[in-house]
């Protein structure tokens, strides 16, 4: 049934308003975690004082605030478009989690709309419909269009690349070009796997369409993008592994994970609207049809293919995140499907229409009631932020270390918590002698408490020291972070279990030490279990507990529940030992795991430091 285009056009943004409520009414359900607080403190100014005058306020925005947040980008390894909008967008407004996270719900109804108008290009509104529907119902969608990351920007910068190139394909003309290259551009400055995806667009051009006109796009984009390519070129040289995140092999388990989240686990409902639909008689009976479907088939899988090829190498480029541009390509290729629908044998329009209503209506329903099974949740820190700041007085010191970039510093902004009689060590990594003078300080309070990062050198050397006339009165710890109370009136000291093996009893060592002399150190453990299984201990002499000076391991064989096991490793220490102070650390594996280490139900990561090594 044919409508106008002011009437499709209204009724595409409506359906874009309807779809942006769910998204809207949700956007603060989850606390931010570290990749967002990371955001929130590259954009972060903390002034002493505010400019007074207009001229002083753009003077600063232009010569401080957004110079210093291109800085902290170039030395890591975003591109700074993102980064950018939110300096601005921040010093405008602030840095509440609604205010951060809504710009990237914004971008991705940008995102919706360009989908639409993909859909529309290729003449087939119906199919930008749908596919707006089912993009905007998709966990993947909802999940970054409510995450204070350059994500749905990245995505809305690349559908509206393919939208503008879309158009330029169709008909070259100067105007279409610029918008097509500032697109590519734009996506470039936001996430460098535009590139990738760029070059798939590029492979389209050439397969469909050569034109005198074609390059002129691509290179106007590189000239945009030109300025910038230094600082990549040495974020990529500083960063040789990639992002800092977990690798995930270029292995069919991995593409089975992406196809569990693009398909919400129920790929047999987006099979369903294939089998009832004359789209893929069309795109092999029309040129344009064809040429649409390619697009879709080049831009969604040969970048995906790229990347893998890349991580295989080591390089840390696949992530899910990495490949949302997936998102409006798989969204139009099930919206032309459903758009097509016919019941076989039944020539009636109504019925296929209504039909192809219930397939969307199914499609979205599911993906949106899918979305907490497949979605983790993130970790609760505006709660505990909050019960610190309820449970804590101001004026019961504190030991802090809150990293600038996480979350744990983002929330005392907001909540302060950490607030009142405060000491900093953060910038004390191996120095537990300073450590335990700042203990003294607050060594006539009840109660202290300690804010830190769980495997920091500084955060067990202020547990050390606290817990040497302290017990625990408080615990708690989030997203690999310690939230502990330190009262002299509790008896219940820090105690570790290691896996569901032993528990720790030797305590804290302090000792020292000269060059070239050999240290035995002994160690009992209690058994928590029988164990067939050969447990190797290993202790090593490390500066903070990353770089090992030395180290020598012990196998423990055939435990029996309760036995108390005593060992007494020796490790020499070589003459080209800086002297300084060092750490013991004390790592257990059974068949070549590390054990993870508890106190008290909480964990503390793998690896113990059990003492200090003073070597002169």
């Amino acid at each position: 049934m044919p409508f106008s285009r002011s009437f499709a056009i209204i009724t595409a943004a409506v359906v874009l308003l309807c779809l942006s409520i769910l998204p809207i009414f949700t956007i603060q359900n989850d606390s931010l975690w570290l990749d967002e607080s990371w955001t929130a403190a590259t954009v972060y100014d903390n002034l002493t004082r505010y400019p007074q005058t207009t001229n002083e306020w753009l003077r600063f925005i232009a010569e401080d605030s957004l110079l210093q947040t291109v800085q902290r980008v170039r030395d890591d390894m975003h591109a700074p478009l993102y980064f950018v909008l939110m300096d601005v967008w921040t010093l405008w407004l602030g840095e509440s989690e609604f205010i951060l996270r809504l710009p990237s719900l914004l971008m991705g109804m940008v995102a919706l709309a360009a989908t639409y108008s993909i859909g529309r290009v290729w003449r087939c509104r119906e199919a930008g419909f749908a596919a707006m529907i089912v993009m905007g119902t998709a966990g993947f969608y909802l999940y970054y269009a409510r995450e204070a990351r350059m994500y749905t920007l990245y995505l809305a910068c690349i559908t509206i690349a393919i939208l503008a190139y879309s158009l330029f394909w169709r008909r070259a003309t100067i105007w279409r070009g610029i918008v097509f290259a500032l697109a590519m551009a734009l996506a470039l400055y936001t996430h460098y796997v535009a590139l990738i995806v760029i070059a798939a667009i590029f492979v389209h051009h050439i397969l469909t369409k050569r034109t005198k006109w074609l390059l002129l796009p691509y290179l106007g984009a590189a000239i945009v993008f030109v300025r910038w390519l230094p600082f990549a070129y040495q974020q990529f040289q500083t960063h040789t592994g990639g992002a800092w995140a977990a690798y995930l092999p270029s292995d069919w388990n991995t593409l089975a994970a992406l196809w569990l989240l693009l398909t919400s686990g129920y790929w047999l409902n987006f099979l369903l609207p294939f089998v009832f639909s004359h789209a893929p008689h069309d795109a092999v009976q029309t040129s344009e049809g064809r040429d649409f479907a390619l697009l879709l088939f080049i831009v969604g899988l040969l970048p995906l293919v790229m990347l893998m090829v890349i991580n295989a190498q080591g390089v840390t480029v696949l992530q899910v995140r990495y490949v949302i541009h997936l998102l409006p390509l798989w969204a139009l290729l099930v919206g032309w499907a459903i758009a097509f629908t016919r019941i076989p044998f039944v020539n009636n329009f109504y019925l296929s229409v209504a039909v192809a209503l219930f397939f969307l209506g199914w499609l979205s329903y599911t993906q949106i009631s899918m979305y907490e099974d497949l979605w983790e949740q993130k970790p609760l820190w505006r709660d505990t932020a909050q019960e610190l700041a309820d449970q804590r007085p101001s004026l019961e010191p504190a030991l802090t270390n809150l990293p600038t970039h996480s979350p744990a510093a983002y929330y005392h902004r907001q909540m302060n918590y950490a607030g009142g009689i405060a000491l900093n060590f953060g910038w004390r990594p191996f120095a537990p002698v300073e450590i335990q003078r700042l203990v003294e300080q607050v060594e006539n309070n009840e109660g202290v408490w300690l804010f830190a990062p769980i495997q920091d050198p500084s955060t067990w050397d202020a547990v050390t020291a606290l817990s040497a006339t302290r017990g625990v009165s408080y615990r708690y710890s989030i997203d690999n972070f310690l939230f502990y109370r330190f009262d002299s009136e509790s008896a219940q000291t820090p105690f570790f279990s290691i896996g569901d093996a032993l528990t720790y009893e030797s305590g804290w060592q302090e000792q020292a030490i000269e060059q070239g002399e050999t240290l035995c150190v002994p160690l009992t453990f209690i058994a928590l279990n029988n164990k067939d299984q050969p447990l190797n201990t290993t202790l090593s002499v490390t500066r903070g507990y990353r770089e090992v000076i030395t180290e020598t391991t012990r196998t423990v064989n055939n435990l029996s529940r309760g036995d108390a096991i005593q060992i007494e490793p020796c490790v020499t220490i070589p003459d080209d030992t800086p002297t300084e102070t060092l750490h013991l650390r004390l790592i257990v594996t059974e068949n070549d795991e590390r054990l993870l280490i508890t106190e008290r139900g909480i964990a503390w990561g793998d690896f113990l430091l059990i003492g200090t090594l003073a070597v002169r």
